[in-house]
């Protein structure tokens, strides 16, 4: 389409170049990879995201979207890594594919995870990682690459968060389904 190469994902490696959204970034040395990255900055704590009083998701809308855009230049960033971009298991093409993977075998787990602070979710999220880093050890990922696919992993949660928290979606749900443009795209 863009002298044939490929327009997805959206970070990383494609026709336009992937997205790196203007701005300072912190750097941090990471032993699995050989240049400086940058830091991975969420918009809220644990303790916020677990917090069982409800907030007003409409509120915080744009602040949502603008995190959504910092993990996406840090994935389109880092994936200009030789690490990534070069490394054996060619994560700029593969990543949707194994995060699917990912979200498929670990669904129930996902499902079941008990947020709340008073609970021991810190304790049920830090199980799950740990659980996560196992099987992506199995797949034959480097750190770099368990690192890289842990944030695109992080970046679909956000997302569904988003949807879930948002307005209703099914004027949304019904374009996705009915217009070919948009599975074109």
């Amino acid at each position: 389409m863009f002298q044939g190469n490929s327009t997805y994902p959206a970070y990383a490696l494609n026709a336009r170049g992937g997205v790196i959204a203007e701005g300072t970034y912190v750097g941090v040395r990471i032993p699995a990879f050989e240049t400086v990255i940058p830091a991975l900055e969420l918009l809220y704590s644990y303790s916020w995201q677990v917090d069982p009083y409800p907030r007003d998701p409409m509120h915080f809308c744009e602040e949502q979207n603008v995190e959504l855009m910092r993990l996406d230049s840090w994935l389109s960033y880092v994936g200009r890594t030789p690490e990534i971009s070069g490394g054996r298991n060619q994560l700029w093409k593969y990543t949707p594919a194994l995060i699917f993977l990912l979200l498929e075998e670990f669904e129930l787990d996902f499902q079941d995870i008990d947020l709340s602070v008073g609970q021991g979710g810190l304790q049920d999220i830090q199980g799950l990682a740990a659980n996560l880093m196992d099987f992506l050890a199995n797949e034959e990922l480097s750190d770099a690459e368990q690192l890289y696919i842990l944030v695109a992993l992080l970046r679909t949660a956000k997302v569904c968060q988003c949807i879930r928290a948002g307005p209703g979606t099914k004027d949304a749900e019904d374009i996705l389904f009915k217009d070919v443009q948009v599975h074109l795209v």
